[in-house]
């Protein structure tokens, strides 16, 4: 435990030294990392044979001084790969300089039977630790040992090695030094590698356990999935059970309605009104509900056609002039735009939805509908705007208001129902057939809501090329008629 800590501490100062080229490769950066181990910590245990030798050598001279300025020039690399970069390059010249700290130390101090030969041993090692798995990397340290090895042993067979001014005793301290130096150079190095390795075993461990939560998320979507089929095919049964009553609770009603008014019966008739129009407003309801299920199912589909905007805008305004009139409001059309394609069906529903909130919520007012084509990059825009002088909606409700069912409260502080479900379908809808929908309102003084419909160029190129396709037929149609009127004016004439 308290390894792992102090670990943990000089995981940080390596990191330090690790330039943004490698950290970004997770194995580059753990072959950084075990080389900074070795050259930050590694002189402190290396040096340790230097040391020995100018405690131990009644005559210390340069030879003690070079091997202990090649122990410490390993301080050097951690700050040429920081500012270079250059790994591989660096990890090259590294393995150099430990051989030849190492057959210096040999040379210098007996030869092939030197008491620091026990160095030796971690040229392998650390070879293994900084380049990896890599075979032509490791063939080419390979040669390189072997070439400094074969010069070793060349030096040592043609020039004599320097005679050793130490007594035997102090060759035998310097080799049990040297030794158990190794012997922790080793030790600390496997364990920096096995809490790196440790590392890398919790990182798999968390990947795993990421991984296993992402297959119960995918689980629960397809549940989810499932459940909302099953909610939609509930749903459209149980529509179809409610609507069979309650169209013949509007039939029956309507019946009763017209008899009531037949015989004069006020009150009966205005009973019957009311609940004719419950009836009516109930079997909206259900609908409404049973086309949000199908949205939201992935069960309703598009169907994009060539639709007069102009013809469909005062369609829909017609179906709701009654409306309009009991409540004193007018409504006024102004369609700046012919022919677009888009599915009219949806189209008309979402004005319609808009307008008979916007009917609902003004008193003796005005209601305004406008279509204009927007021009935006490649690309125009249809925008459908539904703008009423009724009540509006205070500012800290309009956000999110198309997300949630809610009631709209008058000026006065009285609510009215309804515009909940009829927004949110029209949001649902409106982003079906590729359009968003959006509103803006000041309380007292109205709301505007905004259908804005992207008109792809080839679409609107499709739509000219519709029109003037008409327009040359009815051309045509129109010479054709005149043409024989003009025959039955001449036959008529010659007949005569």
């Amino acid at each position: 435990m308290a390894f792992t800590k102090y670990a943990d501490y000089a995981t940080q100062i390596a990191d330090y030294f690790i330039p943004p080229s490698l950290a970004a490769d997770r194995e580059a950066k753990k072959r950084a990392r075990i080389f900074l181990y070795s050259h930050l910590f590694g002189p402190f245990i290396g040096s340790a044979v230097p040391l020995a030798v100018f405690a131990f050598d009644s005559a210390p001279d340069y030879k003690a001084g070079v091997l202990l300025a090649s122990i410490l020039s390993f301080w050097v690399f951690p700050f040429l790969l920081k500012y270079t970069g250059a790994y591989r390059t660096l990890a090259f010249v590294s393995i150099q300089t430990l051989i030849f700290s190492i057959l210096w130390s040999c040379y210098c101090y007996g030869g092939v039977r030197s008491p620091t030969l026990a160095w030796a041993l971690n040229i392998p090692l650390l070879s293994f630790l900084y380049i990896g798995p890599s075979s032509r990397l490791r063939l080419a340290l390979a040669a390189q040992f072997v070439v400094s090895a074969l010069i070793f042993f060349g030096v040592n067979e043609f020039f004599e090695p320097p005679p050793l001014t130490m007594s035997p005793i102090a060759i035998q301290a310097l080799g049990l030094i040297s030794t158990v130096a190794a012997a922790l150079y080793v030790v600390m190095m496997a364990l920096f590698y096995a809490n790196a390795l440790a590392s890398q075993v919790e990182l798999k461990a968390e990947i795993e356990g990421h991984l296993r939560t992402t297959a119960d998320f995918v689980a629960a979507t397809e549940s989810a999935r499932r459940s909302s089929a099953a909610k939609a095919e509930f749903i459209a049964k149980m529509s179809h059970e409610l609507r069979t009553p309650l169209n013949a609770v509007i039939g029956y009603s309507e019946i009763l309605l017209d008899e009531a008014e037949t015989e004069e019966d006020a009150q009966s008739a205005a009973d019957l009104r009311r609940i004719h129009g419950a009836g009516v407003h109930l079997l909206k309801l259900v609908n409404e509900i049973l086309d949000l299920s199908r949205i939201e199912a992935g069960r309703m589909e598009t169907l994009p056609e060539l639709v007069d905007c102009g013809d469909l805008l005062r369609s829909v305004a017609g179906r709701f002039a009654e409306a309009a009139r009991q409540s004193g409001t007018n409504v006024v059309v102004d369609a700046a735009v012919a022919t677009v394609l888009v599915d009219g069906a949806k189209l008309s529903q979402i004005v319609e939805q808009l307008l008979e909130n916007a009917i609902a919520f003004t008193d003796k007012g005005q209601v305004r509908i406008t279509a204009e084509r927007a021009s935006e990059g490649n690309n125009d825009r249809l925008l459908i705007c539904v703008a009423d002088t009724g009540c509006g909606i205070a500012q800290d409700r309009l956000e999110g208001f198309l997300d949630r069912l809610e009631t709209v409260e008058e000026a006065d502080g009285r609510q009215e129902g309804g515009a909940g479900v009829g927004l949110l379908l029209s949001k649902r809808l409106c982003e079906l057939i590729g359009a968003t929908l959006s509103l803006e309102s000041e309380l007292g003084k109205g709301t505007r809501a905004t259908v804005a419909l992207v008109m792809p160029a080839d679409a609107i190129e499709r739509v000219d090329s519709e029109q003037s396709r008409l327009a040359t037929v009815a051309a045509r149609m129109r010479r054709v008629d005149s043409e024989a009127q003009e025959r039955q004016v001449n036959a008529k004439a010659v007949v005569g």
